[in-house]
């Protein structure tokens, strides 16, 4: 009994039935109350480190919100749910239409000087990424 009694007292201080950890794969993904509506297309290009937007030769690293985005392992593909409900699925290569907007990593400072602008990760870009431009993207259909 007293077995029975500790596995109990085990599974309350751990959690007994708390959710798996999500993988976020290669996505680079914030939590955000932004909805810029600025439209971009062009094709994902999924890389181990990062998702890139690629239109006429030029990259765009894309910038996710946490509340809407997940990475399937399984298939490698973004999972985005849009306003409406639908989940949209998009991998390496295929093309599509993104809302958003252009995001810089610096803000003004109360001097006029440019101050590294303050973000809340899920999932902060790997160093690989860095690139700019960064576009926010705030919905996704298929292109």
């Amino acid at each position: 009994m007293r077995s029975i009694s500790l596995l109990m007292c085990i599974a309350v201080v751990f959690g007994c039935g708390a959710e798996a950890a999500v993988s976020l794969g290669p996505l680079a993904v914030m939590r955000t109350n932004f909805g810029m509506q600025a439209r971009n297309e062009g094709t994902l290009v999924v890389t181990d480190e990062c998702v890139f937007l690629e239109r006429d030769g030029e990259r765009t690293l894309l910038l996710w919100p946490a509340d809407q985005t997940s990475w399937s392992v399984e298939t490698n593909e973004i999972q985005f749910q849009r306003l409406n409900g639908d989940v949209i699925k998009r991998g390496d290569g295929q093309p599509v239409v993104l809302g958003g907007g252009s995001f810089e990593m610096t803000v003004d400072g109360p001097n006029g000087e440019k101050v590294p602008r303050e973000v809340d990760w899920l999932a902060e870009p790997d160093a690989a990424c860095a690139a700019e431009p960064r576009w926010l993207v705030s919905d996704l259909e298929p292109g």
